[in-house]
């Protein structure tokens, strides 16, 4: 039975739990981590794909019961722990030959989903990430720049990696239904970040400032982040080379890391000067 608390909603079909794997494009020998097995359709389905499973279960008596309700296959670890909160990476390595990398396929928990997939983006095994949300979280993950749903999330996302709405999903889908429509969004991750040389902190930081106030252009959000420092906006435009009538839903992931490392830059002269 699923729990309000964690926001469980678990996958009725067998054969939409089937269509997702193919979705997640997921091949024999492949490892595979899943977050909120719960009654283990989509486990179940993974393995039948061919895959090895690695899944991160919350709920200490579905992840009791998940090993024997799939026949207890060797192929299937399942771990009794916090998804936000465990070391994903650590999971992972003892199941990975030199060199490979693994796959996260999961139906997430609505209450914690962007958590969960901002971590699982933060592990460098994991080449693919292709969960189950709610619709509109995942068009916000995959629109372009100059869309409304273009935000911090589509940034921290396309940073990392190319992202995608692959399948819709209705709520009868689910038991009990959700009383919103899922979707799953496949993130391809790109051979390195968008953001360059930048750490993921700095530059997360910088983002969520510049996206503050969305409604307000580049040099009102600039403004308010460096806070009457000795480095203006105007500076950091003319240095990153960005238009300051520009609002921050226009610009692409590249010109946010101009404008990051501009700061930056501008910053390490005025203490050295």
């Amino acid at each position: 039975m699923a729990r309000q608390r964690w926001g469980q909603h678990f996958l009725r079909s067998g054969a939409t739990a089937r269509r997702l794997v193919a979705r997640a494009e997921v091949e024999p020998g492949d490892v595979v981590i899943e977050v909120g097995p719960g009654a283990g359709a989509l486990t179940g389905a993974l393995l039948e794909a061919g895959a090895r499973v690695v899944a991160v279960e919350i709920d200490a008596r579905l992840a009791a019961a998940l090993p024997a309700a799939l026949g207890s296959p060797a192929a299937l670890r399942v771990v009794a722990a916090d998804a936000a909160a465990v070391d994903l990476g650590a999971l992972l390595s003892p199941w990975l030959a030199p060199g490979q990398q693994a796959r996260a396929v999961a139906n997430l928990p609505y209450e914690s989903a962007t958590a969960i997939l901002i971590r699982l983006l933060d592990v460098p095994a994991i080449a693919l990430v292709a969960v189950v949300v709610q619709r509109e979280v995942a068009e916000r993950i995959a629109a372009p720049p100059g869309t409304p749903a273009y935000g911090y999330l589509s940034i921290l996302c396309q940073d990392i990696a190319e992202a995608a709405v692959v399948q819709r999903l209705p709520p009868g889908a689910f038991q009990p239904p959700p009383r919103v429509e899922s979707a799953m969004v496949r993130l391809r991750r790109r051979p390195v970040p968008q953001r360059g040389d930048l750490t993921v902190e700095s530059f997360r930081a910088c983002v969520s400032a510049l996206c503050g106030q969305p409604r307000k252009t580049l040099r009102n959000n600039l403004r308010a982040w460096l806070d009457g420092g000795a480095v203006s906006p105007e500076q950091v435009l003319e240095r990153a080379r960005v238009d300051a009538t520009r609002r921050p839903g226009a610009l692409p992931v590249t010109a946010f890391a101009a404008l990051c490392r501009a700061a930056q830059e501008l910053e390490a002269v005025g203490v050295r000067s």
